[in-house]
């Protein structure tokens, strides 16, 4: 997928709320030097916060656009008001899905099962913590990442088709 291509989905992937320009490109800045999935991020983004940088969970206490806990804040030594920027909250954000990929997770095998690659492993502990993986709610959550993950990459393979159609090309590319 090119640059281009994933800020304009980004922008238009959702029917409820629209992705800022200057967030998609953050993803995508910040996520070029990882193995993290920008679309993954924009999916996890929108499902956490529906990209208002100002949300926060009062009985979480996770704050910013991808909702980040106050462990979080503590072990990347930030100050709480800090999460409230764009930048340092998808920077952390894609660290903890860094840090979840190659971590091991004891609960996360056993509560998932053996079918998941380290890329759920992660988003799993990332969204579910590590006391409410095998929870209702977590598995009601994690699916809701993937329907907008799914969607997200829907949207980069129509505006790929149409790019095709207005250079009368036939080929698609990824």
């Amino acid at each position: 997928m090119i640059r281009e291509i994933f800020i304009i989905a980004a922008m238009s992937f959702t029917p409820n709320a629209q992705m800022p320009q200057e967030y998609a490109e953050m993803i995508w800045e910040e996520t070029r030097e990882t193995d993290v999935d920008p679309v993954r991020v924009a999916a996890l983004m929108y499902t956490e916060s529906r990209f208002n940088r100002r949300a926060f969970n009062e009985e979480s206490r996770t704050r910013g656009l991808m909702q980040i806990a106050p462990f979080w804040i503590r072990h990347f030594r930030l100050r709480t008001n800090q999460l409230f920027n764009p930048r340092i909250n998808i920077r952390s954000g894609i660290r903890i899905l860094q840090i979840g990929e190659t971590a091991h997770h004891e609960r996360c095998p056993r509560s998932l099962g053996t079918n998941y690659d380290n890329h759920h492993k992660a988003l799993a502990h990332y969204r579910c913590h590590r006391d409410a993986l095998r929870s209702r709610a977590c598995r009601r959550s994690l699916r809701s990442v993937y329907r907008w993950e799914d969607r997200f990459r829907e949207r980069v393979q129509e505006i790929e088709r149409e790019r095709a159609e207005q250079d009368g090309g036939t080929s698609e590319e990824n």
